[in-house]
């Protein structure tokens, strides 16, 4: 997994799994809200990977850009883990199945 740093700790970029997608959701964060709530799943995902909470999380984040830090690495981290979920990658097919067999469907069977 690959590493970033905030506030000159290095953490590592925890794996998207289904546990890990609860725990999200749990923050309050699906990733399908990720486009709308940006700001909010780099939080939530940093707060799974702090181990804190999200206030913390918060906290840590401002201070890092206060310093002159950037978000550039871990949101770099975070879109490398759902890349390389295999889990995640299994939904999004799933899903797109999905679509394409309502797509589909005839306009008489709605």
């Amino acid at each position: 997994m690959k590493r970033f740093e905030v506030n000159n700790v290095t953490y590592t970029a925890r794996e998207i799994d289904f546990n890990f997608l609860c725990d999200l959701e749990d923050e309050g964060i699906s990733l399908a809200d990720v486009d709308k709530k940006p700001m909010s799943a780099i939080r939530a995902y940093f707060t799974m990977c702090h181990g804190g909470s999200k206030e913390v999380a918060g906290k840590e984040i401002e201070s890092h850009l206060i310093g002159g830090g950037n978000l550039e690495e871990l949101m770099e981290a975070f879109a490398d883990a759902i890349q390389k979920s295999d889990f995640f990658q299994a939904i999004s097919k799933s899903q797109e199945k999905a679509t394409t067999k309502r797509k589909k469907t005839p306009a008489a069977e709605k």
